[in-house]
């Protein structure tokens, strides 16, 4: 299993160790495999998904029938394109698609999975380290060497368009209306080295160690409902 979606599942059952969690909503889902593990385990939580990409749908839904996790829906659809809300979520969980986002898309986004979040509802998010030492992304300072030629052929999933420094990301979930519960990093470079995951919880005090060795970084939020960009999609229907 793939680091992030440990780290989600992780910060998933801390939370629904201390709060009353009904229903859990995976955005940008793949095959579901985070779900699928927390929907074994949880079986009175409902967990619905969705992604884009028809043959991962197909994928999630082939292994929830095989596992007979009946607590669990899987849908084929661009969450982008939602433009009204008919359920909402106790949890909403965003891993590893932020960054393929582009431009306003990524700002967009987060204020939506606010208005899929019941009333103080949480969101789990995890996305790339943009402080990383190695990230790719800081050696390019040019459009033409920054993108490939067909960069820009789907709209719907880039390759990493913005990595966002943990700095960067705290200040746009704060200013949207998010409350930060939990943040920090994870996954480090031979991280499938138990010594080198049990050194994690130590060297994420360490500021500068943190900022740059770390590949990757998460955010446990809860909705304040007191945010208009969080609990509505058109800011301007009365204008």
């Amino acid at each position: 299993m793939s680091e992030w979606r440990k780290q989600a599942i992780d910060l998933i059952d801390e939370l629904i160790s201390h709060q009353d969690i009904n229903s859990i909503f995976e955005v940008g889902c793949d095959d579901a495999g985070i779900s699928r593990h927390l929907a074994a385990k949880y079986p009175n939580i409902q967990f619905d998904g969705v992604d884009f990409r028809e043959d991962k749908i197909n994928e999630a839904n082939q292994l929830r029938e095989q596992s007979n996790l009946i607590n669990t829906q899987f849908s084929y659809d661009y969450f982008l394109n939602f433009k009204t809300i008919d359920h909402q979520y106790d949890v909403v969980i965003f891993t590893e698609v932020y960054e393929h986002l582009v431009a306003e898309n990524q700002i967009y986004a987060l204020r939506l999975l606010g208005n899929f979040l019941s009333e103080d509802g949480y969101l789990v998010f995890t996305c790339p380290n943009g402080d990383y030492m190695l990230s790719y992304l800081e050696t390019e300072k040019d459009f033409d060497s920054r993108y490939e030629e067909n960069f820009f052929d789907n709209m719907y999933q880039t390759e990493h368009w913005l990595e966002p420094t943990h700095k960067e990301i705290k200040k746009i979930f704060i200013s949207l209306g998010f409350d930060i519960v939990k943040a920090g990093y994870f996954n480090l470079p031979k991280r499938r080295f138990l010594l080198i995951e049990k050194l994690e919880l130590l060297l994420n005090k360490i500021p500068f160690f943190r900022n740059w060795f770390f590949k990757s970084q998460y955010i446990l939020a809860k909705k304040n409902s007191k945010s208009p960009l969080l609990s509505q999609l058109n800011l301007y229907l009365d204008s």
